[in-house]
């Protein structure tokens, strides 16, 4: 019986990773698990879009989608699929701003 893992979890711009903290700490673990996911056969990983601290919203929002598109980019090359939890990230807030992440 083999079993597939559908869903990986990660750290990526989720509470503890506010928008100033570095960009290569979410990119260096997006390659640690795509590696583990092709292993476990692993689709789906799990993103957030980064809480603020202290930026303006224009800021945040500009920062906090240029991040994920580049880590969608990032997954495609990888044939990952990213889904996105609705934490306390800029998309989080409205669905207009879900609307305009998607």
């Amino acid at each position: 019986m083999s079993s597939t893992v559908t869903t990986i979890a990660s750290q990526i711009g989720n509470w503890g990773r506010p928008l100033t903290s570095a960009l290569d700490r979410d990119i260096d673990e997006f390659y640690r698990l795509a590696e583990q996911m092709h292993e476990l056969g692993s689709k789906f990983l799990r993103v957030m879009s980064h809480p603020n601290e202290g930026l303006e919203k224009e800021r945040w929002r500009s920062e906090a989608l240029k991040r994920l598109g580049i880590l969608a980019e990032l997954a495609a090359r990888e044939s990952i699929i990213l889904v996105h939890e609705n934490c306390s990230g800029w998309v989080g807030p409205s669905v207009d701003n879900t609307l305009e992440m998607l």
